[in-house]
């Protein structure tokens, strides 16, 4: 038997058909024509789903407030003492899709109405949180940092979107004052327990046929800026061997990366060079600057720092041979992050109890729990991605599958707010 109130647990009163007509509504706000999303932290679409999911949790009977970085917070419950926090993001990348990170607060949301129409107050309360641009915008995991304490006010004040709009701004065009960020810390004893609901954003469960993900640790990501300055010069006139050509250094690093990547290190570890600047970009000019970002994900923090390295070295001697400065950059890194056992166990019990196929597995993408997992015992349900498809306008989930990811998070909140200890 489930732990937790029986009848509770049972799911008696979760409508995953409502799950499904939020999920459609939320798209709306940033909805492409494609099927996908653009919904960007702090953008006018992003004002607007704010608001939307504001009224719902009112309507679900939630105590509902917004902290001093943006994230919206649903109370129900006790007003005093930890809670369990439920929840996501409903930020988007651009052109990204439904059900990244809104899965995980919409599931929340709905297993809040089901508390309530069972009218079963929890002796401990539940918060689902929509928090703020966890896809990095501005800042990555903005909301679940600031929360959790890991944010410092220089963060802010340097954070910026590619265009170059500063966080501070639009953080006061949302009636934010930055000023105030540190409110949003609060403290360990809050928090009885994190849970996050997401989608895979991989194959391995479509592939082998399971209905749950259960994830035993968070890569970690390492994330920095590669500039190599050479000099700009006429393509026409300019002999190969005397140019200073920062695209092909760039090129030749890039390709002898993958290169070491392949030979030394395992199928698991995650190389990515994406961004990349070349200037002054004109067909008929030599390129005289090459900026570019390499990230690197991995279970191993060894691992990441030895490939880092590696990296760096390989970038250096391009460099040299061909003539060319280079600088390195570090923008940010996230170390691995492992979860609760105890969380793991539990959920892999339940699961097991609700006749649930399920995989111990790591997650190869960041989310809003790793930020929860230094202060409290942290937990992610994964549910399959067909295709493996994730930021993408065709991301989908089967409802039958978000079905089973609704009904087991639902289990698991009922065992922690309804049990004795």
């Amino acid at each position: 038997m489930i732990v937790g109130k029986p009848a509770v647990a049972s799911g008696k009163w979760l409508r995953p058909d409502r799950l499904q007509a939020d999920l459609v509504t939320l798209a709306s706000f940033g909805g492409l024509a494609n099927g996908g999303v653009t919904r960007p932290a702090f953008s006018q679409a992003y004002r607007e789903a704010v608001v939307w999911l504001r009224t719902q949790m009112n309507d679900a009977g939630l105590t509902v407030s917004t902290d001093a970085v943006g994230n919206l917070i649903g109370r129900l419950g006790p007003a005093e003492g930890p809670a369990v926090i439920c929840g996501s993001h409903i930020d988007s990348v651009l052109e990204g899709g439904r059900y990244d990170g809104a899965l995980g607060v919409l599931a929340g949301l709905e297993c809040a109405r089901a508390l309530t129409a069972n009218g079963q107050v929890p002796a401990r309360a539940l918060e689902v949180v929509a928090f703020v641009d966890e896809e990095g915008a501005f800042l990555s995991l903005l909301g679940s940092r600031a929360m959790t304490g890991r944010l410092q006010k220089s963060d802010i004040v340097r954070a910026a979107a590619s265009d170059g709009t500063r966080l501070v701004d639009v953080m006061e065009t949302s009636g934010l004052d930055s000023r105030q960020a540190a409110w949003a810390r609060r403290p360990p004893e809050d928090f009885n327990c994190m849970v996050e609901l997401h989608i895979e954003q991989g194959p391995v469960l479509e592939s082998a046929l399971l209905d749950i993900g259960i994830v035993t640790s968070v890569v970690g990501l390492h994330l920095s800026r590669l500039t190599f300055s050479g000099q700009a010069a006429h393509a026409g006139t300019t002999p190969l061997d005397t140019r200073r050509d920062a695209m092909r250094g760039a090129a030749e690093a890039i390709t002898r990366a993958f290169e070491a990547l392949e030979r030394d290190f395992g199928p698991d570890v995650r190389l990515t060079f994406g961004a990349l600047n070349v200037l002054p970009g004109s067909s008929n000019v030599v390129p005289g600057l090459v900026v570019m970002t390499c990230e690197i994900r991995a279970e191993s923090e060894q691992t990441i720092l030895e490939l880092a390295r590696d990296v760096e070295l390989i970038c250096r001697d391009v460099a040299a041979h061909r003539g060319l400065g280079f600088r390195r950059q570090l923008l940010s890194y996230d170390p691995p992050t492992a979860m609760s056992a105890r969380i793991i166990d539990v959920l892999a019990r339940v699961a097991g109890e609700l006749s649930f196929s399920h995989h111990l597995m790591p997650s190869g993408a960041g989310h809003d729990a790793q930020s929860f997992a230094d202060v409290c015992p942290t937990g992610i349900i994964f549910v399959p991605s067909q295709n493996g498809l994730s930021h993408n306008p065709f991301e989908f989930t089967a409802p039958e599958y978000i079905e089973r990811g609704l009904r087991l998070l639902h289990a698991f909140l009922c065992h922690r707010l309804f049990a004795s200890a």
